[in-house]
């Protein structure tokens, strides 16, 4: 096993390749972008040789891999750009096709940025992917066994959030972990109890926390459209109406998220009024997931969770 360690002060990435028994050569300097903070190492143009994917202050870049512990010059993949600011370099299959994607946190605008491979030593142009935070660190993995690598990330507003792979049709609103953290800077996820199923570990500067994952499969949250209460794909007067019978007459609710317009917890009149106001006054709109989109409710509460379907 080999080891690549970036050098923020002298920009470059330090290769100290191993000897077989524990111990390492003397590091083979690789000069790279300004001020790397981040390093990951995996093979992207399948020739078997290991390549690097570093993540520099404003930009990123890739360095193909010679052989031998030798790398080419840097490849940028992310220009410089002084209001970006790249983290956690990662090397996945995301999209499922064996060729490998790029996944890089970008804090600067509270997205993870995912470079799809194309082969050829190709990537198509970033997507971002929007997170509650700055991440700071990503790990992928298949988190719900659907065979298709999930994308988690730790970030500054104290938080995990879970970003489920969907295969063609995207990713799924990132779902927020948050009880209990304080100060994170990074996680892993890995199997601590060695019962089989993955944990989330939460770590920064004094304190750390784990998240035990669930011995029996749980699917993935329910999608759904705040403030369209009836289903109909829209968010109209009927909706108030709806909401206002199952309060104060008893009438079924199927998705209670939906019911909760103002992302507070509860199902309560307030409810009834944001849509109201937002109809006819020009008022806020119910929060995300809505009033148009479909997803996964992006923050935790004690509500029925939803039906998986959303039209």
């Amino acid at each position: 096993m080999d080891l690549a360690v970036p050098c923020l002060a002298s920009n470059h990435v330090a290769i100290f390749l191993g000897k077989g028994d524990g111990s390492f050569d003397s590091p083979r300097v690789v000069p790279t972008l300004d001020k790397p903070k981040g390093v990951a190492l995996g093979d992207l143009d399948l020739d078997g040789h290991a390549d690097l994917f570093v993540a520099g202050l404003h930009s990123a870049a890739v360095h193909f891999g010679k052989g031998s512990g030798e790398f080419g010059e840097p490849v940028l993949l992310l220009a410089e750009e002084a209001r970006r600011s790249y983290w956690s370099p990662a090397i996945a299959d995301i999209s499922g096709d064996s060729i490998p994607d790029l996944l890089v946190a970008d804090a600067g605008s509270k997205n993870v940025l995912f470079l799809r491979g194309k082969g050829g030593r190709q990537f198509e142009e970033s997507v971002p992917i929007a997170v509650s935070g700055a991440p700071r660190s990503i790990v992928a993995v298949d988190l719900d066994g659907d065979g298709l690598l999930d994308v988690t990330t730790a970030n500054n507003n104290q938080n995990l959030s879970l970003i489920f792979n969907l295969g063609q049709e995207g990713f799924q609103a990132p779902v927020d972990l948050h009880d209990g953290l304080t100060n994170v800077s990074g996680h892993q996820v890995l199997d601590l109890n060695r019962d089989g199923v993955l944990d989330l570990v939460a770590f920064g500067p004094g304190s750390s926390i784990i998240f035990f994952g669930r011995s029996k499969s749980t699917p993935a949250p329910g999608r759904f459209r705040r403030g369209d209460v009836d289903g109909n794909a829209k968010v109209q007067v009927s909706d108030a109406i709806v909401l206002l019978n199952h309060l104060f007459r008893g009438g079924a609710l199927e998705c209670q998220d939906a019911g909760d317009t103002d992302d507070n917890g509860e199902v309560n009149l307030t409810d009834a009024v944001v849509t109201l106001r937002w109809l006819f006054q020009g008022g806020s709109p119910p929060g995300p997931p809505g009033p148009e989109d479909c997803g996964a409710d992006p923050t935790r509460d004690e509500l029925k969770e939803c039906k998986p379907e959303c039209r």
